[in-house]
């Protein structure tokens, strides 16, 4: 089944603002990570972590973003 793409008016720039917004968050994790293992913490630390922040990152942009593009 093909998903549906809501297509955005051209000079509507949620899009590009939501986008944005997920890149930021991606870049943040990475260096979350980056940061915790230069400090020579081990996988087993970092990874749980890493992904309660992920998990913490992915609510704070649905709680903005909501079911956008609906």
């Amino acid at each position: 089944m093909k998903a549906r793409v809501p297509i955005a008016d051209p000079d509507d720039p949620t899009p590009r603002f939501v986008a944005a917004q997920v890149v930021a968050l991606t870049h943040a994790i990475s260096l979350e990570h980056l940061r915790r293992r230069r400090a020579d913490d081990s996988h087993a630390v970092v990874l749980p972590a890493v992904r309660a922040a992920v998990d913490q990152g992915f609510d704070l942009l649905k709680s903005g973003i909501g079911d956008y593009p609906r």
